[in-house]
């Protein structure tokens, strides 16, 4: 917590210093554009020379302001890195406005523009207007053109998600959050048993050794018992240091425009907040639009790189023409054996056969044997008549159906 409060303290120092040495930018450009020549502003009391170098030494601190962060993970161009600093200005500094009409001369222009940052940064390069480049691509900012006016003067934003990361901010997107949810597998401290933990080791290697190409392998994982499959893909991921989010299929748009801006976003969230996502297709059984939904899918994940996890009953071999890398494993419960291990550990060295007989009469998972034995932890020393008890209040819904 003391580190991140001093890199806060830093990150704030260092956005300081940049939208001081912006402001001097457009002061001056301001001023060269009205014909006169540059002068000592009281805000240019701070040596240009000597602004720069405070600024490189922040930025060379390990960890760096979250602006150059940034940067690198987008492979920002020093032009666009400035031209995205200046939007965030309208944001987080009160002058910028005003400073923006005075640099176009224009009071009806109080907002950055392409044609505006070519005039003023240095190395101005046009291909940032490009859709393929970082800024457009990955929605660093909005571009608000009505019909009459062109490109390079339409006014300019940066994205809030963006505004507040560069502050020290980092979290979800709010346009993904009715999305994805935080995947509670439960039993995560547990010891995994061996067929599980191979799967877990195999997906890890596989995502290690493939991590540098462009597009990942998408982890196809198969069966009926959905809180293995889950437990496995909770082990792998916190295994590679991220978090795991559920996304139900069946939220997921149909319209294209909105998958693409889902996809680009969903990507972009995978950079800026490390995670993989969980595609939990239970609902769409269910769902009258099965068919859309699984086209979606299959367009989500064409569209979009990051590591994603793939629930699935039975193999989907309509897959195998995303162009992507598939990693199908069979995820199954625990053996009988391998259950009896799992009581054994739960229930402690003196649990006699109450561990053989609990087996011999259910078969559970993982998660469901510490779900049982939290639920009946009180305390005091576990009662098997309890736990036989608990065991047959979870399984006697499955087998009425």
């Amino acid at each position: 917590m003391a580190d991140q409060s001093a890199w806060q303290k830093r990150n704030e120092a260092y956005l300081a210093k940049v939208f001081a040495l912006q402001r001097l930018r457009l002061t001056r450009f301001a001023q060269t554009k009205a014909g006169a020549n540059p002068s000592a502003q009281p805000e240019d009391t701070v040596n240009v020379a000597e602004l720069t170098t405070e600024i490189e030494a922040l930025e060379s601190e390990s960890p760096p302001p979250a602006l150059v962060v940034l940067s690198r993970l987008f492979n920002l161009s020093r032009f666009e890195r400035d031209l995205l600093l200046l939007c965030a200005g309208m944001e987080l500094d009160t002058n910028v406005a005003s400073m923006c009409a005075q640099a176009q001369g224009d009071s009806h222009r109080p907002f950055p523009t392409f044609a505006l940052a070519l005039a003023l940064f240095d190395e101005p390069a046009w291909d940032v207007l490009s859709p393929e480049r970082p800024l457009r691509r990955w929605r660093l900012i909005e571009i608000n053109q009505p019909g009459h006016l062109p490109l390079t003067v339409s006014p300019l934003r940066a994205d809030e998600r963006i505004v507040n990361y560069i502050k020290g901010l980092n979290y979800l997107d709010d346009r993904l959050a009715p999305m994805l949810f935080p995947l509670n597998a439960g039993a995560l401290q547990a010891t995994l048993p061996a067929s599980q933990k191979e799967a877990v080791d195999l997906i890890v290697r596989q995502l290690r050794r493939e991590r540098t190409n462009w597009f990942l392998p998408i982890i196809q994982l198969a069966g009926s018992d959905v809180q293995s499959k889950q437990l496995v893909a909770t082990h792998a991921t916190a295994a590679l240091g991220l978090r795991l989010l559920r996304l139900p299929a069946a939220l997921m748009p149909s319209n294209a425009p909105e998958l693409e801006t889902l996809a680009r976003l969903i990507e972009r969230e995978m950079a800026l907040w490390p995670f993989a996502i969980y595609v939990d297709q239970q609902d769409l059984d269910k769902s009258n639009f099965k068919e859309a939904h699984s086209q979606s899918l299959q367009r989500l994940l064409a569209r979009s790189n990051g590591m994603f996890f793939l629930d699935t009953q039975d193999v989907n071999p309509d897959l195998n023409a995303l162009g992507r890398g598939m990693l199908t494993l069979d995820i199954s419960r625990p053996t009988p054996p391998e259950q009896q291990l799992a009581w054994r550990e739960v229930l402690g060295q003196d649990a006699g056969d109450t561990p053989m007989k609990l087996t011999s009469q259910f078969d559970l998972n993982i998660s469901s044997i510490h779900e049982i034995v939290e639920g009946c932890s009180d305390g005091s020393p576990l009662n098997a008549e309890r736990v036989w008890v608990a065991c047959l209040a979870m399984t006697r819904p499955r087998l009425d159906v």
